[in-house]
């Protein structure tokens, strides 16, 4: 018998960084192989220690990618991470930075729990 894994996806409400936003939900994927978390990871770094428009634009490209793992209707791409920050930085410039967060935090609590229920 084979074991199958299947992508784990959970619910990310905008209601945690500010109470108006609840109700508002964006999806991630909190269970990547190794080689994709590791890769968002040094994305992560790159764009933070050196940012240029190609760091950037990979941190948006693997950002789509956990984001885009759930029911079609829900998915992202490149393009509109790129614009959520731009019109975000605009009115809220913390919300990039948390939700990177957020998503990271999601994944490594999932790696780090035992039971899975």
């Amino acid at each position: 018998m084979r074991v199958e894994f299947k992508k784990s996806i959970e619910a990310i409400d905008l209601g945690e960084y500010m109470p108006e936003m609840t109700g508002q939900v964006i999806y991630t994927w909190i269970n990547p192989p190794m080689g994709k978390r590791i890769a968002y990871l040094v994305a992560l770094e790159g764009a933070a220690t050196n940012p240029t428009s190609e760091n950037i634009e990979l941190v948006y490209e693997k950002t789509a990618e956990l984001l885009s793992q759930g029911a079609e209707e829900t998915t992202w791409t490149q393009d509109e991470v790129r614009t959520l920050v731009e019109e975000s930085s605009a009115t809220d410039p913390q919300f990039w930075s948390w939700l990177i967060g957020r998503i990271v935090t999601a994944i490594e609590t999932h790696r780090k729990t035992v039971k899975k229920n």
